[in-house]
């Protein structure tokens, strides 16, 4: 397939992905005359999700691999949040609880 023959759409949260190849394969001898010819068409959707940055999306095409490359909006990342300790008390009130304490009981 050529570049020409894919067109890449994105529009609420939906990217679509279209094209047409074609194959046209002729051989000449002696006895005989052969042309061979493909088409074919596809067109594939896919839901994204709303934390993707829409202006970031790129699309490549190289050696007959399209690659798609999208990126996660700022606000979506995750952040690294700091807990403070206030007061004298460096326990802070805080109850350790062991993982044996959550363990599920059969049902009586």
């Amino acid at each position: 397939m050529k570049l020409d023959d894919f067109n890449i759409q994105l529009e609420n949260n939906a990217l679509t992905v279209r094209g047409e190849g074609r194959f046209e394969k002729e051989s000449k001898k002696e006895n005989y005359h052969r042309v061979e010819r493909r088409y074919g068409s596809f067109a594939r959707v896919f839901t994204l999700p709303n934390t993707l940055d829409q202006e970031s999306v790129k699309a490549n095409y190289d050696a007959g691999i399209l690659t798609i490359e999208m990126g996660k909006r700022a606000e979506a990342k995750p952040k690294q949040i700091k807990v403070s300790v206030s007061g004298a008390n460096s326990g802070g009130g805080l109850k350790t609880v062991d993982s044996k304490s959550f363990e599920s009981k059969p049902a009586a």
